[in-house]
């Protein structure tokens, strides 16, 4: 599995020295060339890999009538190439990549790499890179859709990514993460698989979020 995280991260390390705007989506979020290019070569890198995994659920060329159609019993890949795009184009160093693959039926890849900070947590090292966070931590990390919420006060922090936001909630820098309103699978999937891994508590609305996605899930993360 090294390899593959190797290559992995050689792609992403190469795709984004040079930002090249693309252009803004229908739910007016940015698109840069850099996604589509980090997408494409990533499902590149899965096939050599891993030639049995024929299904794709990517950010990028998303389709909710081809998204009825994936079987989770089959191997299939779920890839965000840069979660956290806006951040990415102005050059705040909060954005990253989420990756999860199912293969040969019962394995899995997880990872979240985080270029601007050289940090990959995948299954094979989650345990030793989380860390719960201390008592007296109230610090909630909220999605940017919180903010029609009213909801005031220090201890709250959006970064405008979700590779980000998990990445800090593993470390023990916050003690829950909620998404106030439906988290793309591509948002929330891969982060959530990790939690898993840890010492974590999921309220969702999608009780069966694990074997059986949806398209958007509203979540509350919170250590035990």
């Amino acid at each position: 599995m090294k390899d593959f995280y190797i290559q992995v991260k050689k792609i992403i390390d190469s795709s984004i020295k040079k930002i090249s705007f693309l252009e803004t989506k229908k739910d007016f979020s940015m698109l840069t060339k850099n996604d589509l290019i980090i997408q494409n070569k990533i499902i590149r890198l899965i096939k050599k890999f891993f030639p049995e995994v024929k299904q794709f659920i990517c950010e990028e060329n998303f389709n909710i009538k081809n998204f009825k159609k994936i079987d989770f019993n089959k191997s299939f890949a779920i890839i965000d190439p840069i979660d956290g795009t806006e951040n990415f184009f102005v050059e705040n160093r909060m954005y990253g990549t989420l990756i999860s693959i199912n293969y040969q039926t019962k394995k899995k890849i997880d990872l979240i790499y985080l270029p601007s900070f050289n940090i990959m947590v995948t299954r094979d090292n989650i345990l030793k890179v989380s860390n719960k966070p201390k008592k007296n931590n109230n610090i909630s990390l909220l999605s940017t859709k919180c903010l029609n919420k009213n909801l005031k006060g220090s201890q709250y922090r959006m970064y405008g990514s979700s590779a980000y936001s998990f990445y800090k909630f593993i470390i023990g820098e916050a003690n829950e993460f909620i998404y106030c309103e439906g988290a793309k699978i591509w948002d929330c999937f891969t982060g959530l698989r990790l939690a898993k891994l840890i010492n974590c508590k999921l309220n969702t609305t999608n009780k069966n979020w694990l074997k059986n996605p949806e398209y958007k899930t509203k979540f509350r993360l919170t250590w035990n």
